[in-house]
């Protein structure tokens, strides 16, 4: 994105993540099991380090991108707390900031008739979600299933493979400088040492060209009413089969989200009129140390 137009990237930024956290604290005062204290925004610091396989496409191209590998840090705070509803199911909040790189030196070549490009991104994501202990232990083993939202601006560059204009046109358009975007997942995470966890996850990104704001403020909204929608549900579920609703959260709230990122690979605000933008649907390993 243009360098002119950072300041309203910042105010992005500052309004996805304070609206967020308004719909998590409107969770946090509803919830029984969730008792305000002056330790209350405490996170043990975390470490994530992950691989990952990513396949990317854009709506128009004659060509195929190729698929590269990529490798992402994530830097952030974990807290997980237990429910007054169940001894063996936990809730699990973990806030980062991230760095991730997508390229063929990271272990994939590109094949004959893709186009190659590569890319990095920074970003900011949240999660939230419950889990299951195994034992009684405060940091026993433990399994988590944790939907994952995010911004991020990237950098994007063609490094060759283009064999016709319109592509040449279509993909310069989002070269040079940083390109808003947001994405949505989830990760399972087997927290099986009191420092050491082994995650699996998947995400889609979209990279914009340009940030239409009102447009794309309306389809936050739009996936935020269905996100507090499923919070409601689950908030019911913990108080009436507290076992099923980590399991029922993270289906649901995945569900949500991959119905609208797959809405917005045509329109990239959806339901509002847009344009494509570029898709990373990206499939990771990786390990997360929380200290």
């Amino acid at each position: 994105m243009a360098s002119h137009k950072s300041p309203l990237a910042l105010i992005v930024l500052l309004f996805a993540c304070s609206w967020r956290g308004f719909g998590q604290d409107d969770s946090t005062w509803s919830h029984s099991h969730d008792q305000w204290n002056w330790f209350h925004w405490h996170r043990s610091p975390a470490l994530t380090l992950s691989y990952g396989f990513v396949q990317s496409g854009l709506e128009g191209l004659r060509q195929s991108t190729f698929s590269p590998r990529s490798f992402e840090v994530r830097m952030g705070g974990v807290r997980v707390d237990e429910i007054s509803q169940s001894r063996y199911v936990i809730e699990h909040r973990n806030e980062y900031m991230s760095i991730m790189a997508a390229n063929k030196d990271l272990g994939r070549q590109v094949n004959p008739g893709e186009i190659s490009f590569a890319s990095w991104s920074l970003g900011f994501g949240w999660e939230r979600g419950y889990g299951y202990k195994f034992t009684s232990a405060a940091e026993g083993p433990a399994i988590y299933l944790v939907p994952v939202h995010g911004v991020q601006w990237t950098n994007f560059a063609v490094k060759g493979g283009i064999a016709n204009g319109p592509d040449s046109s279509f993909l310069g358009a989002y070269e040079g400088g940083m390109r808003f975007g947001t994405k949505g997942g989830g990760v399972i995470r087997f927290h099986l040492l009191p420092l050491l966890a082994v995650d699996a996850g998947y995400d889609r990104m979209v990279i914009y060209r340009r940030l239409k704001f009102w447009e794309w403020l309306g389809s936050v909204l739009v996936e935020g009413g269905g996100g507090w929608v499923v919070d409601r549900f689950a908030e019911r579920i913990l108080d009436s089969s507290p076992g099923a609703a980590p399991i029922v959260n993270f289906v649901l709230k995945n569900a949500v989200s991959y119905g609208m990122y797959e809405l917005r690979r045509k329109n990239g605000n959806w339901p509002f009129e847009s344009e494509s933008p570029i898709i990373y649907d990206t499939w990771r390993i990786g390990i997360t140390m929380v200290f």
